[in-house]
């Protein structure tokens, strides 16, 4: 006699990954030469909160000599420059507590070349290998990804 289970259905959406094992059940027909294979999910990890960039963006109105430690869930920032030039810092967070996440940063048309946004790692955490990464042009940005371990550039307009 046929054993039958059924299980509550959780349609993934497309950014979810599925985390499951791969079985190979032997002793059933193949059909053209496939083998009959069947997928448990173990889990299904929704990615949205890491790598969605839709919405309104966070904004930092940025000035020379400030500071700021980035801890906002949006994941899009709009920088725009008050006062004369200098240097800002803005802190992203701490590598390994978001790994995976993506943020993305971008100037507006605020930002002139005597205006400097450094994107500076936590603690030990570097971006791009380096201890800051330099936004400095209107219209320009740059998207980061956490690796767990630092922070990656892996997209910029200059």
């Amino acid at each position: 006699m046929a054993e039958i289970s059924s299980y509550p259905i959780i349609a993934p959406k497309a950014q979810d990954v599925l985390v499951g094992t791969e079985t190979y059940v032997e002793g059933i027909a193949e059909v053209i030469g496939n083998p009959t294979r069947g997928f448990t999910i173990q889990s299904i990890a929704d990615l949205s909160s890491t790598t969605s960039n839709t919405g309104a963006p966070f904004t930092i109105n940025a000035t020379a000599g400030g500071a700021s430690t980035y801890s906002s869930a949006i994941n899009t920032i709009l920088l725009n420059w008050t006062g004369g030039g200098g240097t800002y810092e803005l802190t992203l967070p701490l590598a390994s507590s978001v790994p995976y996440r993506i943020i993305r940063v971008i100037s507006s048309s605020t930002i002139a070349p005597a205006d400097k946004v450094h994107l500076v790692g936590q603690g030990a955490d570097t971006v791009d290998g380096a201890a800051f990464y330099n936004l400095n042009k209107q219209y320009s940005g740059a998207q980061v990804w956490s690796s767990g371990t630092e922070w990656i550039v892996i997209q910029e307009k200059s």
